[in-house]
């Protein structure tokens, strides 16, 4: 009688364990695709530039929420616009604008500051970072005046990232 040997492969227990691994790596990778679109605008095709209104009523120092697309956008006081990405340089969790805090408690002159709501990072008006974990300034959108119209550019190929 010939000896038989087992085929590679025929062990009942692999087979589970090759779809239980298989099942899990696409699992990961479907988290990490929702995880990261939910960072990013979600306006990433064509498009990408938003009209946000007439640049006079806009008050100096006063952040301006976009929720739909993501940013808050700041009049400075040479009449210049920043449009700052609603997201943390840190782990990206939602940045507030909080009038009630005091920028000198940390150093410095204004009214208000930008604070991560997770971790507590801050940022000035100009979105220097003054506090916390964030290891940089905030993030910006190219804004650029249309006639007397106020444009931001929110396509994530164009966010500007802070070297600060």
């Amino acid at each position: 009688m010939p000896a038989t040997y087992p085929v590679y492969g025929t062990n009942p227990r692999v087979l589970p364990a090759l779809a239980a691994v298989f099942a899990v790596l696409v699992a990961a990778v479907v988290a990490l695709v929702v995880f990261a679109s939910m960072l990013w605008p979600q306006n990433a095709g064509e498009e990408s530039q938003v009209g946000v209104g007439y640049f006079g009523n806009f008050e100096v120092g006063q952040p301006v929420l976009d929720r739909e697309h993501k940013f808050w956008l700041v009049k400075q006081p040479d009449g210049t616009f920043l449009a700052f990405f609603a997201r943390s340089t840190h782990l990206g969790c939602f940045v507030d604008w909080r009038p009630d805090i005091d920028p000198m408690r940390f150093g410095r002159e204004g009214k208000g500051v930008f604070r991560d709501v997770c971790y507590g990072s801050a940022w000035t008006t100009t979105g220097e970072r003054i506090y916390g974990p964030a290891p940089r300034d905030l993030d910006q959108f190219p804004v650029r005046l249309d006639g007397t119209d106020v444009v931001v550019d929110t396509n994530p190929n164009h966010l500007i990232e802070s070297k600060r």
